[in-house]
């Protein structure tokens, strides 16, 4: 079983912003492969089904950005996740927009989604980080992150989703290089 986990904050207000990647990242493929929303008592929306003969769980967690590990934690336990089958599909400010990295493990950099997981659970999981700095100067990061994207960043922004999808199996097969290698063609 694999579980990949989208960050964002739930609600409305938040629906577009930067720091909601994550949370388009799930939605995309929820609707892609008619996942089924299932009940749970674990701090976030969770999805069950199945994307190229791979059983999954899609979460997007519920306690805000901040607190994300407390829903990662639940999950992993409830159903018995192995550590190295968690990914973490998130916003990266170090990274322009339509940029995309795939690593396992290592520091945060500053995104403190990232650092409550680690908490919870430790940094021993897989990470799609998905640029989202445009270069515009901005004096506050949360600020930044919690603005919605431009038309046409977000237009950007779908493709990529759409080209991380296309590469899907690499990310199941846990196979960085030929992921790397697909997304920066």
């Amino acid at each position: 079983m694999f579980l990949f986990i989208g960050l964002g904050n739930k609600g409305s207000k938040y629906q577009n912003n930067r720091h909601n990647t994550g949370f388009l990242f799930v939605d995309y493929l929820v609707k892609k492969y008619g996942l089924l929303k299932t009940n749970n008592k674990l701090k976030c929306i969770l999805y069950k089904g199945n994307i190229l003969n791979n059983d999954i769980l899609l979460s997007k967690p519920e306690t805000m950005m901040n607190l994300s590990g407390e829903s990662v934690k639940l999950v992993k336990s409830f159903y018995k996740i192995k550590q190295e089958n968690i990914f973490v599909f998130h916003d990266e400010l170090d990274l322009d927009i339509g940029k995309i990295k795939f690593k396992f493990g290592g520091g945060s950099a500053g995104h403190n989604g990232i650092k409550n997981i680690d908490k919870h659970i430790g940094n021993n999981y897989y990470r799609i980080r998905i640029g989202v700095n445009n270069k515009s100067t901005y004096s506050e990061v949360n600020k930044f992150v919690l603005s919605d994207f431009k038309t046409e960043e977000r237009i950007l922004l779908d493709n990529k989703i759409d080209l991380i999808d296309k590469n899907i199996m690499f990310v199941f097969n846990k196979d960085i290089n030929s992921f790397m290698n697909e997304i920066n063609k």
